[in-house]
């Protein structure tokens, strides 16, 4: 199944540590991955992103994100958030 489709299978009550972004690279496609997904992540809990920023879909993402999640790491590749 997509992303997307698994997001919507998720159990609810089942929280997410750490979250790793790596699926379609288009804007449209990492964001929609992100919203879907990072309601479920703890407080405390990273997301990573990759192909930052060597793809500007999620490269453009990573500069919206909302205030609650804050710029924890980065690799060559890689951007990490950390949720507040």
């Amino acid at each position: 199944m997509t992303t997307l489709q698994a997001a919507r299978r998720w159990d609810r009550g089942t929280s997410i540590g750490l979250l790793h972004v790596d699926a379609d690279h288009s804007y449209e496609g990492v964001r929609a991955d992100f919203e879907h997904w990072a309601p479920h992540v703890v407080r405390g809990g990273l997301v990573v992103f990759d192909d930052v920023p060597s793809w500007p879909g999620p490269t453009r993402l990573v500069t919206e994100l909302p205030r609650w999640f804050r710029f924890y790491a980065a690799t060559a590749n890689q951007s990490v958030f950390i949720r507040e």
